[in-house]
């Protein structure tokens, strides 16, 4: 069944060349690009120090770097209208991991439907070395999915010593033998 996932331009500098898109016919997610020229960067140092800048109109290639243990909120340039009763999930890209060290910082990110402004994708360079992306690069993967546990109840009730179960040992526990 075919969804339609409506994208809207964040603002004038926003390259409507960098709209996501599916790299195969049988591809899980699509893929999400830098959209930066033009646009302001924001990143935090190894110290969590916050920087910022902008990124210029260059008429060739606009290479951004992140530097080792820095985070970087970069722009996609879009607003996705997510319909309501679904959300917008975001992943690294596998390569990018494994190859470069380049992660999202929150691991999956979580677009509610209700959220209206700039999607940014969040990276993280866990690396001991600089990584160098272009304008248009894709950065992550996107998948628009169904909230199907949205009307849980929750139920407080008194607390209860649970020490009474067959199972020994904390967190990480299970994996001994």
């Amino acid at each position: 069944m075919t969804k339609t996932l409506t994208i809207h331009k964040a603002d004038e500098h926003s390259n409507t060349k960098y709209l996501p898109k599916y790299a195969t016919k049988n591809s899980a997610c699509f893929d999400i690009r830098a959209n930066v020229e033009g646009r302001r960067i924001k990143g935090y140092d190894e110290h969590n120090v916050e920087y910022s800048y902008n990124v210029p109109h260059y008429v060739n290639s606009t290479n951004i770097t992140i530097k080792p243990k820095h985070k970087m909120l970069v722009p996609t340039g879009f607003i996705f209208d997510i319909p309501e009763g679904y959300a917008l999930l975001i992943y690294p890209r596998s390569g990018l991991s494994i190859k470069h060290g380049i992660n999202l910082i929150n691991n999956v990110g979580v677009i509610d439907s209700d959220y209206k402004k700039e999607v940014f994708i969040t990276l993280y360079n866990s690396s001991d070395k600089e990584y160098t992306f272009e304008d248009g690069e894709r950065l992550c993967q996107g998948r628009l999915v169904e909230n199907i546990d949205t009307n849980i109840v929750f139920n407080e009730d008194e607390y209860e010593d649970s020490t009474d179960n067959e199972r020994k040992g904390g967190f990480g526990s299970t994996g001994k033998t």
